[in-house]
């Protein structure tokens, strides 16, 4: 059995979820991969809340609440060194 494409939240949950992210909306539908106009058509329920609207924004709270933590990828320079990699001991 595969993973539904079908979301299982409404869009007034989608509305209760970013408030409690404490996110303007127009931040929230950017890290949501959509615009301001898709995010307010599927708070309103003009559109269903897509699954990856419901995964982005599982990962939005993880992050949240600290259960997630976010951490850029170093830097490669143009010699392959990463700028800011630990130092070995030199063993």
């Amino acid at each position: 059995m595969g993973i539904s494409d079908e979301s299982t939240i409404t869009g007034e949950e989608l509305r209760a979820r970013i408030r409690a992210l404490g996110q303007p909306y127009t931040e929230a539908a950017e890290r949501l991969g959509l615009t301001i106009t898709g995010l307010q058509k599927q708070m309103r329920g003009e559109r269903r809340v897509s699954r990856q609207t419901e995964l982005l924004l599982e990962y939005l709270e993880a992050l949240h609440s600290g259960r997630l933590r976010y951490h850029r990828p170093h830097r490669v320079t143009q010699g392959g060194e990463q700028p800011h990699a630990p130092k070995g001991d030199g063993s």
